[in-house]
């Protein structure tokens, strides 16, 4: 099927839709620490706060794969293997 204009300008993910951050946990993060709902101006803002790029693991648009990644990051932070 070829392209047209408006698929060129279409964007994936629009600017409004929300989405769910996991971020690198640290030794006291809970799913609820390292897990969040957001959309692009949240995340200018938490970019503004401190948020570092390195530290974002991921981006789902479905809740339940983020927390399930958020979760496996603490297994994985606990068992010692980083």
């Amino acid at each position: 099927m070829a392209k047209t204009q408006e698929d060129e300008v279409t964007p994936t993910i629009a600017r409004e839709t929300e989405f769910w951050v996991v971020t690198k946990p640290t030794d006291g993060s809970m799913v609820c620490d390292i897990c969040f709902e957001t959309d692009f101006a949240g995340l200018q803002r938490q970019f503004a706060g401190g948020l570092e790029a390195q530290d974002i693991m991921g981006i789902w648009l479905d809740r339940y794969v983020a927390e399930g990644a958020a979760m496996r990051l603490l297994q994985l932070r606990d068992a010692g293997i980083r």
